[in-house]
């Protein structure tokens, strides 16, 4: 079940439902197993799963060939004029690695969300662009799913990462 950014929706799968919502009382639980988790941070966590790592960003899709990349490059710039913009919470637990991604359109509609559960990946990359010495990027690559991080974290946390995120896909 997923809770919203702000705590205080739960979808219920068809709906987003208050937390303190009668009718949110009366679902039966999504399993008859309650599970400990040692940081709390996420329902859908199992016994023993502690988060690892954590962070947030724009994702982007980025291919070798030149040519899609030129076409991909004019798409997410009118993409972004029009508000269209895929946010992405990427948590890596000591058992997992998962995609929150959460889809805006118009700058503010919440229009679709994903959870994705990378199972295995060829390449792990991280890496720091600058465009006229102002727009700075982290960004942490996995495949082909690149993930603009926020300013706050830091070169040396994307690599360390990674790092994390190899040993739990191998």
């Amino acid at each position: 079940m997923q809770i919203s950014e702000d705590g205080q929706y739960k979808w219920d799968g068809n709906e987003w439902v208050p937390i303190d919502s009668p009718e949110h009382q009366e679902q039966a639980p999504m399993s008859v197993t309650t599970h400990a988790t040692s940081s709390g941070a996420y329902p859908w966590m199992e016994a023993g799963e502690v988060v690892t790592d954590e962070f947030s960003g724009i994702l982007e899709y980025t291919t070798s060939n030149p040519i899609l990349r030129v076409i991909n490059s004019i798409a997410m710039l009118f993409m972004s004029i029009l508000g269209f913009k895929q946010k992405v919470k990427l948590i890596v637990t000591n058992q997992r690695v998962i995609m929150d991604i959460r889809n805006y359109s118009l700058y503010l509609f919440e229009s679709g969300t994903d959870m994705v559960n990378v199972i295995r990946a060829d390449a792990i990359t991280t890496g720091f662009n600058s465009t006229l010495l102002i727009f700075k990027k982290r960004y942490i690559s996995i495949d082909n799913m690149v993930i603009g991080t926020d300013r706050k974290f830091s070169q040396t946390t994307l690599e360390n990462a990674a790092r994390n995120i190899g040993k739990v896909l191998k």
